[in-house]
């Protein structure tokens, strides 16, 4: 099983159980019922933790970053849709017309009553019902005029969860965006031009997993090291107290990926071997050669900038894959980040 889908199958779900029942976020007036903000930040590092060792990054690498690279939503944002989703489900159950006509004898004042955190949650489920109601009637002609009361129980199901992953996906992107213009500006392993990794920029999405697909796992190992910038190279290493010095051994910049791609005068022979060159056409007609971007080679050019990256970066994690599976079985096998592409 590809290693990837195996944490969305079977390790997420652990972190996840029950949440339904304990991921409680309500207004102000309920907010001693609310899930503590330690213990979700808690969660989020298990997750990463989790997401580094699949990967094969530092531990060190951004969070973030991980998420954004391999399509895995922020734990909170995952626990905010499966406990939605689930009181959406319940709202047409026997069980929330228990918690509806619920009655308090101690206190019974309408104040009390609507602070109930349960209740500030199932009012904003039943918002989610009505919205994937809207939207079912505004794409689908054939039920415009179908209610959700009325509407087969599984059916229904599906529309009511449908429309809550696509609020997730949105939620996801939202919190990216907040990270990659925000901290994520000032937080980051400088290795690149103005000093961000490129996957410290673009955008949210299942896009980003195609850049792996077809790539053995060391070669997607790599691809993400030199995306994140959390690599071992000694511009990472030096602050770390792990090398001696930041510079290549050429002498001519510091040992970085887009140091040893475009510049380092040891590999120049080697560079013969990448793309990293385009041809265009200006607007007489005239073919011109433009030289592509670090992010361009890093996600148009993975399979061939991974490989050559394994055989040329000199990192003593990938020496026994350049010395005997670069070439041979490791190719054959998919990469584990690819699953669901």
């Amino acid at each position: 099983m590809q290693l990837r889908q195996l944490y969305i199958t079977s390790i997420r779900p652990i972190i996840t159980n029950a949440c339904p029942l304990c991921f409680i976020t309500g207004d102000d007036s309920s907010q001693c019922h609310n899930i503590n903000q330690e213990l979700v930040c808690r969660l989020d590092s298990l997750q990463c933790l989790c997401l580094r060792a699949i990967a094969g990054t530092f531990k060190s690498a951004s969070g973030p970053q991980i998420q954004k690279e391999l399509h895995i939503e922020p734990i909170a944002v995952h626990l905010q849709r499966l406990a939605s989703c689930h009181r959406a489900r319940n709202i047409f159950t026997p069980d929330f017309e228990l918690l509806d006509n619920r009655y308090f004898p101690k206190k019974q004042t309408l104040k009390f009553l609507k602070s109930h955190p349960y209740r500030v949650l199932y009012d904003r489920a039943r918002g989610l019902v009505d919205a994937a109601e809207e939207h079912l009637r505004q794409s689908n002609d054939e039920l415009r005029n179908v209610p959700f009361d009325d509407m087969d129980p599984h059916r229904r199901s599906g529309f009511i969860t449908s429309h809550n992953r696509s609020q997730e996906e949105l939620h996801a992107e939202h919190v990216w965006r907040t990270h990659r213009d925000g901290d994520g500006k000032r937080k980051h392993a400088p290795n690149t031009v103005c000093g961000r990794p490129v996957a410290a920029q673009g955008e949210w999405g299942k896009a980003n997993l195609k850049r792996y697909k077809g790539l053995s796992r060391v070669q997607s190992t790599i691809l993400l090291q030199c995306r994140t910038g959390f690599i071992g190279l000694n511009r990472f290493l030096r602050p770390r107290t792990l090398a001696d010095t930041s510079m290549c051994d050429c002498g001519k910049g510091e040992h970085t990926v887009e140091h040893l791609i475009f510049d380092c005068e040891q590999l120049e022979n080697a560079r013969r071997n990448l793309p990293l060159r385009q041809w265009k056409f200006s607007r007489y007609n005239t073919p011109l050669s433009q030289l592509r971007s670090l992010d361009c080679l890093l996600t148009d050019h993975a399979d061939t900038v991974s490989t050559w990256a394994l055989n040329h970066f000199g990192l003593a994690q990938f020496d026994w894959t350049d010395q005997n599976a670069i070439s041979g079985s490791s190719l054959k096998h998919p990469c584990p980040l690819s699953e669901g592409v």
